[in-house]
């Protein structure tokens, strides 16, 4: 049995002596190179080579070639019964893949890696991404760090986006250096430096993939410190832009909880710069500041500004919100909108949503002390507002279910508008409400209507608005009749019934020279600016006036007892020319023209009147401008008539006879 033993022990021992022959000897590499070749290639799924591969006891010679382009060199000694390495490592990088990660660039990297699976130090420096890299880390237990520190200087972004599949959305160099005291699976402790030098944005990539159209030359930089205590990560940040600026002083993030506050503070100095982002041209500045709380449980963030002059706030609390804006000065808000100062005023707003999601909440908003700069209104859009126009304004909603309900009111100094019950579908796009128009005064018009006018006025009626479609229509009583109207996208329509002549004279301020109770029709193209107006009447009656008393004394007839039965205007309007045609016949006398025409724009008039008075004949032109009107009749005709004389007479003349003076009051 001892003889056994003793043999079993010899062969053993000779088995070990003969494959750590083989094992480290030149022979024994040479057998086992193809061996690690193999494994090395299924394991990195690359064609490797070693080119030099000298592992002997207690030291190891390795040259690898990997996919033709890169390498890898190691050297330096180890102990199998310690498990300690001291060893020297130069690799280099190049046009290679490992698995979604393509190299293109070279990168090497050089150095040391000293002492055991517990504690390893590496030391290495090398050139990557364009810059380079300094490592000087002590890996403990294979999990753990400790007083490690890791160097990026000037590492190109670009090479960096590429490297990770990205598109190059900026071309610039950054540097980053991470001190770490301590850092385990649970905790970290050190500091860390981040520094983006000024970097152009590549506006036409993020254009492509993120639809945002920043300008071009669009330059940002970034500064941020942070210090990691155990599981809170505690930093500053600094972004500056060509375009804004934001600024944290102090932001804690827990890693263990997720959660995350912080200040900030956002600045805008020239919004002129985001035209290509706001679609419109802007201009001012503006900044902003507050706290964001974060956690996997919701958000919390505040927001304060006084832009536009404005002391505005808002609260958001994970889906709900409160916002208010006190005292935003309209003259502000028109420069900010790159628009004329064609107003001043203050302006608030509340919001309360209790959804941002549902859109589900009530919002307020209030103008005071309004005042329309009408100079310059006048000016810039061809308009005649009166001087000192007010107006505040007051609007009360509520949202729910994609629908904004509202009761609104708009009081001014010429005249005042409420709308009861606005419905505003945000889905559709569609809105309609009824509303209710007083002018209490219209002589406050006069300037827009170019003429003297006086009484007042009440319009109720309804508005509905689509994406491509308007309806607006009204009712008043006026007039002593009633006035009815409608106005679908582009046409206009309107019906005056049982009307008095005398109010509506009275509203125009022309003198009450006729009576009549009278029913109208109007239809109107707005985008072709053409339409008509037919007027009846069956009850007419002239007023006493001096036409009426030179007529008596010529003819014999108190025209103010005739009763036109028939009355007819017609007039055809194409765009600012007015022609019409008009008749009026009572039992002894008939009123006719056939040629009328008035100028919009000019304010001309010219017209050839017929007049037949029992038996007798006359005629009169009138010409000139709408509120003077010349008339030429036929003297000569009047003048046979007053002596009791023909009207026959071919060589009849006219001239400009002083009878205008008695039709001043047939006024347009």
């Amino acid at each position: 049995m001892k003889k056994f033993i003793v043999f079993i022990l010899g062969f053993i021992l000779i088995l070990s002596v003969t494959l750590f022959g083989l094992l480290f000897t030149s022979p024994g590499n040479a057998i086992i190179k193809p061996f690690v070749e193999s494994k090395i290639a299924a394991e990195t799924k690359k064609t490797v080579t070693l080119d030099t591969f000298a592992l002997r006891m207690g030291n190891i010679n390795l040259a690898a070639t990997i996919d033709k382009t890169s390498f890898v060199k190691l050297n330096g000694t180890y102990s199998l019964f310690n498990k300690s390495f001291d060893l020297t490592f130069d690799t280099s990088l190049q046009n290679i893949t490992f698995d979604s990660i393509t190299i293109t660039s070279k990168m090497n990297l050089k150095g040391t890696a000293k002492g055991d699976i517990t504690d390893l130090q590496v030391i290495a420096n090398g050139e990557a991404l364009q810059g380079t890299i300094a490592i000087n880390a002590n890996l403990l237990n294979k999990t753990s760090l400790k007083n490690s520190v890791v160097t990026l200087n000037h590492i190109e972004l670009k090479e960096l986006l590429l490297l990770l599949a990205q598109p190059p959305y900026a071309q610039g160099v950054f540097d980053l250096k991470a001190d770490l005291k301590n850092v385990t699976q649970t905790a970290v402790d050190g500091a860390v430096d981040f520094k983006l030098l000024p970097t152009t944005l590549n506006s036409e990539a993020i254009s492509k993939v993120f639809a945002i159209n920043l300008p071009k030359n669009t330059t940002a930089q970034v500064d941020m410190n942070a210090l990691l205590e155990g599981q809170t990560i505690t930093s500053t940040l600094t972004i500056l832009t060509t375009l804004a600026t934001l600024k944290t002083h102090k932001t804690l993030f827990n890693v263990a909880s997720q959660s995350l506050s912080s200040d900030y503070r956002f600045d805008i100095p020239d919004f002129e710069k985001l035209e290509t982002l706001s679609k419109i041209k802007l201009k001012g500045e503006a900044s902003f500041d507050g706290l964001v709380h974060y956690s996997p449980k919701g958000y919390d963030i505040t927001l304060n500004s006084g832009i536009l002059g404005s002391d505005t706030k808002v609260h958001v609390i994970n889906d709900s919100l409160i916002a208010s804006i006190a005292n935003l000065k309209l003259a502000s808000l028109m420069s900010f909108l790159n628009q004329s100062s064609y107003t001043q005023g203050e302006l608030s707003l509340e919001a309360k949503l209790d959804s941002i999601k549902e859109l589900k909440g009530t919002l307020t908003e209030r103008i005071e002390n309004g005042n329309v700069n009408t100079a310059l209104v006048n000016k810039d859009f061809n308009q005649t507002l009166p001087t000192n126009l007010t107006y505040t304004m007051k609007t009360d909603a509520t949202l729910a279910n994609n629908e904004l309900k509202a009761t609104s009111s708009l009081n001014t100094s010429l005249a005042n508008i409420t709308l009861p019950n606005v419905t505003y579908d945000l889905k559709n796009l569609t809105l309609k409400t009824d509303y209710a128009l007083s002018i209490d005064d219209l002589s406050k018009l006069n300037t827009i209507a170019k003429k003297d006018l006086k009484g007042k006025i009440v319009l109720n009626g309804h508005v509905k608005q689509a994406k491509e479609s308007l309806m607006v229509d009204g009712d008043s009583t006026i007039f002593g009749g009633k006035l009815e109207f409608k106005l679908e996208n582009d046409i206009f329509k309107a019906t005056l019934q049982k009307a008095q002549l005398s109010e509506l004279l009275a509203m125009l301020v022309y003198p009450d020279f006729f009576t009549s109770t009278i029913a109208a029709n109007i239809d109107y193209d707005l985008k072709n600016a053409k339409g008509t107006l037919k007027a009846t009447s069956d009850d007419g009656r002239f007023k006493q006036n001096q036409l009426g008393a030179l007529l008596l004394a010529v003819t014999g007839l108190d025209i103010t007892n005739e009763i036109y039965k028939n009355i007819i205007f017609d007039a055809n309007i194409i765009k600012e020319l007015i022609t019409f045609k008009a008749n009026m016949v009572s039992q002894n006398t008939q009123i006719k023209t056939e040629d009328g025409r008035i100028n919009q724009m000019t304010h001309d008039i010219s017209s050839q009147i017929d007049i037949k008075i029992k038996e007798n004949h006359y005629t009169a032109k009138v010409s000139g401008k709408i509120d003077n009107p010349k008339v030429k009749m036929d003297s000569k005709a009047l003048l046979r008539g007053l002596l009791g004389g023909g009207t026959n007479d071919s060589n009849t003349t006219t001239q400009q006879a002083p009878i205008q003076n008695l039709l001043k009051g047939l006024k347009f």
